[in-house]
């Protein structure tokens, strides 16, 4: 065997492990276990929104206040 073949075979076992590990992490992350988890990630933005919401009310108040 030269370094050729050897080269080629290790792109192509590379490729598949590469593949495997892809498909691994896509299972994982949309797996029913996970969906609480993915639910409370995408509902982070708008408990910001909250947050900065009553951020300019208590700023409001307290320029009335004055």
């Amino acid at each position: 065997m030269d370094w050729g073949m050897i080269l080629s075979q290790f792109r192509g076992i590379h490729t598949l492990i590469m593949i495997a590990i892809f498909v691994g992490i896509c299972i994982w992350a949309f797996s029913p276990q996970r969906r609480s988890e993915n639910d409370k990630a995408a509902h982070l933005v708008f408990e910001d929104e909250d947050i900065d919401t009553r951020t300019r009310e208590q700023q409001r108040g307290s320029k009335d206040d004055e």
